[in-house]
């Protein structure tokens, strides 16, 4: 016996030092009294006191952001049904002061009761704030490369229209050009021609 709580000591202390090494919190559900408990980091990441993390069923779901409860509600019956190994769902979570702390969560249901249903469900927490704020910091960043790259080939598309016009343009310019200089010896014959009108000649004469 005496070994066996020292092995248990012992296994005890590795935990705990491998927890505080990871910087995990974590949170112990008793579902015959509806209670759960949490760890001095759980309640850190929260802003909280360890001895102030109690929750009851309800209290515990309020403290999930209202667009997140439907997924870890989802994902915690997959578990509960036996459909999923763990329980894995990364969530906001309200901190003490009002603001929404990102959590990434992770637990297994420990035992059941005779009927199967669940009596007691372990899990450890990391506070994953600051990689969601660089992913989403990365999401904006290349939001607003999209949107200078549609901007770019807009002007691009611009350009090439602008070049389509001036071409089309010089184009014109030269067939103007040729015409006239097609036009000039004929309005200078026709003018010639006038003059002869002047000079007495029929139109008939003048077409001959």
């Amino acid at each position: 016996r005496v070994m066996a709580e020292e092995a248990l000591r012992q296994s005890e202390e590795r935990r705990s030092l491998a927890l505080r090494a990871a910087n995990l919190g974590v949170w112990e559900a008793n579902h015959a009294t509806g209670v759960l408990v949490a760890n001095r980091r759980w309640a850190e990441i929260l802003g909280y006191d360890q001895d102030e993390v109690v929750y009851d069923a309800k209290a515990w779901e309020e403290l999930f952001h209202p667009d997140d409860l439907p997924l870890v509600q989802r994902i915690w019956q997959e578990h509960l049904e036996g459909r999923s190994e763990l329980y894995q769902v990364e969530s906001r979570l309200r901190r003490r002061d009002g603001a929404w702390v990102w959590m990434q969560s992770m637990g297994k249901i420990m035992e059941r009761d005779d009927q199967g249903r669940v009596t007691r469900a372990v899990g450890v927490a990391a506070d994953i704030q600051a990689r969601r704020a660089a992913e989403e910091a990365l999401q904006a960043a290349n939001q607003r490369l999209e949107e200078a790259l549609d901007e770019l080939r807009q002007a691009q598309e611009r350009i090439i229209q602008n070049e389509r016009l001036r071409a089309l343009g010089q184009m014109a310019s030269g067939i103007a050009h040729d015409l006239n200089n097609a036009l000039t010896p004929i309005m200078g014959f026709a003018d010639l021609l006038m003059l002869r009108v002047d000079d007495g000649f029929q139109p008939d004469e003048l077409r001959q």
